[in-house]
């Protein structure tokens, strides 16, 4: 049974190797980290979720990956694995909550688009990410207090750096895949949580 999006953080945790089997290219995956800025993107736009990234899964070599935008690294590509203990993660795993997710069209629409997936994100690799837009759209939330209901409608920008839910967002358009944002200007991880045709998979951590 799917869960709604913001399902609560106590959620049972299935072990990695059962979460393995169930994740599917295109899934997204969601991280309520515990460190302070974790927390302040959380508190910024009232969801658990600070981070997000979406699954691609090479069956020819039996590896699940997650491509994401970080701060220190752009846009880039890490095994599920590195995220939980598991004997083929040497670093520490993450520290806060994990959770796969998947949108409802997503199976459907790799059916005809999976091209057009896989070139966007691949393309993207190595994008920078997009710092001068994090820090205007903190301020904007700051400003702007209670941080969604006053801001004021505006486009997104598109340019060549990303926030995690800008690349997120990219390999969806690239399928056709719109995400609500209630036309804030930017997308962040809440919007993906929230977004109707989402449910949950599994909580990984």
């Amino acid at each position: 049974m799917a869960m709604s999006a913001e399902f609560p953080l106590n959620t049972t945790v299935e072990a990695y190797d059962e979460v393995r089997q169930k994740v599917k290219t295109g899934d997204l995956v969601l991280f309520s980290g515990s460190n302070w800025f974790s927390r302040l993107i959380g508190w910024l736009t009232y969801s658990d979720w600070s981070h997000i990234g979406i699954v691609v899964c090479l069956e020819d070599v039996d590896r699940v990956m997650v491509l994401e935008s970080i701060i220190m690294g752009g846009v880039h590509a890490v095994p599920l694995s590195s995220f939980v203990v598991h004997p083929n993660n040497p670093k520490k795993p993450y520290k806060g909550r994990v959770a796969v997710a998947r949108h409802a069209d997503v199976a459907d629409t790799l059916k005809t688009k999976r091209f057009s997936f896989f070139q966007e994100a691949l393309d993207l690799f190595g994008r920078s990410f997009d710092v001068g837009e994090m820090v205007a759209i903190f301020m904007r939330l700051i400003l702007f207090a209670p941080r969604f209901a006053k801001l004021r409608k505006r486009p997104i920008i598109r340019n060549k750096k990303y926030l995690c839910s800008e690349y997120v967002d990219e390999c969806y358009r690239a399928m056709g895949i719109k995400t609500p944002n209630n036309g804030v200007g930017f997308i962040a991880p809440v919007h993906f949580a929230t977004d109707p045709k989402v449910c949950w998979v599994a909580r990984l951590k």
